[in-house]
């Protein structure tokens, strides 16, 4: 269903709307443990778009990760995280999100008939209408999809892969903006 008002399918809504928080757990990186505890929002620290489907049927999180150094939250500083949690501090101890920088889709989830590739071309458009000319990118892992292509549908909608977190259990793939990008690359 396309929202009247926009053209679109996204409507713009907050991160612990009771729709978002039901789609966030049935998502596969949802920690079963946390479901329900999830009141005060589940996107996290930093400037952020959380947008739900026309149909509350698709769920996605836009969230803007700063790079390490410009961070001011210490929720988004992962050294001081784990030295509250006694855990070790060091070189080998990645940080946030393996060094990633730019606007990050932490979440997305699609129940609704509308093609994924479709709603992920909105989401950057909308994207970029705020954050304008940041990277995109986003997280995928790999062995928790049934796809025997990870990220197909992000692939579809423009979205390249560019690497791989530390512990090579995620793929990071990317879109850059239209000014940034090299000649024949999209």
């Amino acid at each position: 269903m396309v929202n009247p008002l926009t053209g679109g399918y996204w409507v713009a809504t907050h991160d612990a709307d009771p729709c978002v928080v039901t789609l966030y757990e049935r998502h596969y990186s949802a920690d079963p443990a946390k479901n329900g505890h999830h009141r005060s929002g589940i996107s996290g620290p930093s400037e952020r778009m959380v947008l739900l489907a026309t149909d509350g049927r698709a769920l996605w999180v836009w969230r803007l990760m700063l790079p390490p150094t410009e961070r001011i939250s210490k929720l988004a500083q992962p050294d001081k995280r784990r030295a509250r949690k006694g855990l070790a501090v060091g070189e080998d101890t990645s940080s946030y999100f393996g060094e990633q920088y730019g606007v990050m889709c932490s979440v997305f989830r699609n129940e609704s008939e509308i093609l994924s590739s479709t709603l992920i071309r909105e989401a950057v458009e909308l994207a970029w209408g705020r954050w304008p000319g940041q990277r995109l990118f986003t997280y995928v892992w790999d062995n928790r999809v049934r796809s025997p292509n990870p990220g197909y549908c992000y692939k579809v909608a423009g979205f390249r892969f560019c690497g791989r977190t530390k512990d090579s259990r995620l793929s990071i793939l990317e879109l850059l903006p239209p000014t940034a990008r090299l000649p024949g690359t999209g």
